[in-house]
């Protein structure tokens, strides 16, 4: 199945943000036995990260996503709904009257891991949008 293939699930990925990295990779470790992988080489956090199972696996059911301690964000989980297009979706949500908290952002420097956003909904609750597109 190639990428045009593949129907779009609505969420695409989701970060769980901690404030002690080891402490919340051993409790979901635990908790589910499975080990945390390292970030793909390329992947532009500033802050560390650690990848759930099931990274680059295209063909697994579900999504993925990390553990992510920010200086920011203590606590609570991010949720990145999938988009065609995340400029034009960032254009919407302000349209809508959302907020942009972070504007179309690359992951990488060769947009091998595409761009995302962070927007504000209706409700002020935050929202990520990630597209491989424009």
């Amino acid at each position: 199945m190639n990428d045009a293939q593949r129907k779009m699930q609505p969420v695409g990925w989701f970060d769980i943000y901690v404030a002690d990295m080891k402490r919340a990779e051993e409790f979901y470790s635990a908790l589910f036995g499975f080990k945390f992988g390292d970030m793909p080489a390329g992947s532009k956090a500033d802050f560390p990260m650690r990848a759930f199972p099931g990274m680059g696996d295209m063909e697994a059911m579900g999504i993925t996503g990390a553990l992510a301690q920010h200086p920011e964000m203590k606590s609570g989980t991010l949720v990145y709904f999938s988009v065609p297009d995340l400029a034009k979706a960032v254009a919407k949500v302000r349209e809508l009257g959302g907020a942009v908290h972070v504007d179309v952002t690359p992951i990488d420097p060769d947009g091998k891991f595409g761009k995302f956003a962070i927007v504000g909904d209706s409700e002020g609750n935050a929202i990520g949008l990630h597209s491989h597109g424009g």
